[in-house]
């Protein structure tokens, strides 16, 4: 028997081997992209595209999330389905799309967004293109040195003295978030900070009569 009876092209063959590495599970759909579909299986979040038409044109958006079973596969660099999405009839309520979305964010902040299932290719959802950042260092560290000079005294409004503190704490914040490798146990630090100072400029806006 010929090994390829149907005469498939080279690539229609390469596409079928590349099917080894699909996905089967039971998915949450948790929101509409205009490049692609956000899937959900676990932790991991996958970009998946329809085969014909886009799932917003067959799922309406107010039907989200929505819990399928259905086999992921990599195509040409992207991520299709295998045309068959078993849904379930499950109503979801806050908490859990509250957990997907949080999910999906966390994915989406640090760069974790499947995008291909071939071994070869890009398989992150990260932008082709790296745009250097503004460095910001100097101006925050202009405004720091401005802003320890800001004092109240008991002749000075009650607000003052915690809103002077709230801004102190924010530029703090800001200059540890701006470190080319931030330390997350500081800015930690400096968040906490942040909080009290809030918690006393809300104190005092509470007692204002």
């Amino acid at each position: 028997m010929p090994k390829n009876p149907e005469n498939f092209s080279k690539d229609e063959l390469n596409i079928v081997a590349g099917w080894k590495e699909f996905i089967r599970g039971d998915f949450f759909i948790e929101r509409f992209l205009k490049k692609h579909t956000i899937f959900i299986l676990g932790e991991q979040v996958y970009g998946v595209h329809g085969l014909y038409d886009s799932f917003d044109e067959m799922i309406h958006r107010s039907h989200l999330p929505l819990f399928v079973n259905t086999v992921l596969l990599p195509f040409k660099g992207k991520i299709i389905y295998d045309g068959l999405l078993h849904g379930r009839n499950i109503y979801f309520g806050g908490g859990v799309k509250r957990d997907l979305k949080e999910v999906y964010m966390r994915a989406k902040q640090n760069n974790r967004i499947i995008v291909s299932l071939a071994s070869d290719a890009q398989t992150t959802d990260k932008k082709k293109t790296a745009i250097p950042s503004k460095d910001w260092k100097p101006e925050l560290d202009e405004l720091a040195t401005k802003v320890k000079k800001l004092r109240s005294g008991v002749t000075q409004p009650p607000l003052h003295s915690p809103a002077f503190s709230l801004v102190k704490a924010s530029v703090e914040l800001a200059q540890l978030a701006v470190e080319k490798r931030p330390d997350l146990d500081a800015l930690y630090k400096a968040l906490r900070k942040v909080d009290r100072a809030m918690g006393k400029v809300e104190t005092v806006l509470d007692r204002t009569e």
